[in-house]
């Protein structure tokens, strides 16, 4: 009798042990299914609030570049050169490009990365910044202008010549004015897409 009920005090704390773990075990399961299930509910959430100042940034990114290389192409200096010479800061040989600019797959596939990501960048401090004055398309325009402005005369002035000289080639009067078309565009397509829509006032009924 004595032995068997060791043999059962044995099997009993077999038991509880393997419970533990089994325990143990789900929990941590539910842990990280929890924290998986949060993350994709926090990025869906923040896609959802957000996503017109990616598109925004995304759409005044391709008016500006369309605008630089345009110009670029009709005097002489070459339709890819914009896009190249941004790509300089990182491929570093070409800081010596020849112009005008011909074309090549890496660097300007580079350079409209790196240009559409900043022009995102951009959006979002934009938006951080005025986004609560921007109560009509008039204002997002205006505050969009100038905060490109801003942005190009850091950007000449003070960043370029340190980081990608190359840059300082392109016509100072059309980069301005490029980044003015891209900071109306990008204000107004803020203010167009969060602009609150009208809710119809129900007409009441006439009682008999």
């Amino acid at each position: 009798m004595v032995r068997q009920a060791r043999v059962a005090d044995i099997f009993d704390a077999h038991r509880r042990f393997l419970y533990g773990v089994e325990l143990s075990l789900w929990s941590r399961v539910n842990h990280v299914d929890s924290v998986f299930l949060c993350r994709v509910a926090v990025g869906v959430h923040w896609w959802y609030m957000n996503k017109k100042v990616l598109i925004a940034g995304l759409v005044a990114s391709i008016i500006m570049a369309m605008m630089e290389m345009a110009y670029e192409w009709f005097f002489g200096v070459g339709f890819w050169a914009a896009p190249t010479f941004i790509s300089a800061v990182a491929l570093r040989g070409l800081q010596a490009v020849a112009v005008p600019v011909s074309f090549a797959l890496v660097p300007v596939v580079l350079g409209m990365m790196g240009h559409m990501m900043n022009s995102v960048i951009l959006g979002f401090l934009f938006v951080s910044a005025f986004g609560k004055r921007l109560v009509s398309h008039t204002t997002g325009m205006i505050y969009g202008a100038v905060y490109a402005l801003v942005v190009f005369f850091l950007m000449w002035f003070a960043v370029l010549p340190l980081i990608n000289p190359v840059m300082l080639q392109l016509n100072p009067y059309v980069f301005a004015l490029s980044h003015v078309v891209w900071g109306m565009v990008l204000g107004y397509m803020v203010v167009r897409s969060s602009a609150p829509q009208a809710v119809p006032t129900p007409t009441p009924t006439p009682t008999v």
